[in-house]
């Protein structure tokens, strides 16, 4: 049985996501779009998401405190940046 988590303050989300303006709701194709574009750069550059791969510790660490990891927060705040890229492009 997994561990009650703590729940998370309010204020991470805010912490995370820098641009306001931008920290709104995808639509679905939003989401897919950003989503494609994302597999798109880990296949054209992988080495630039090394990082993932060392965020599993940090993951786990968080899990295994009773915490909500950070991790989907930090996702989120990156496909929001992805969907302003791609609104900027004409390509949303």
């Amino acid at each position: 049985m997994a561990k009650p988590r703590a729940p998370r303050p309010a204020s991470t989300v805010a912490t995370v996501i820098n641009d306001p303006k931008n920290a709104t709701p995808f639509t679905l194709a939003e989401l897919a779009a950003t989503q494609n574009e994302w597999m798109r750069r880990y296949i054209d550059e992988p080495e630039r998401y090394e990082r993932e791969f060392k965020v599993v510790q940090l993951f786990r660490a968080e899990e295994s405190m009773g915490k909500e990891p950070t991790y989907g927060d930090e996702c989120n705040a990156y496909l929001q940046v992805l969907r302003s890229q791609l609104r900027a492009e004409g390509r949303l």
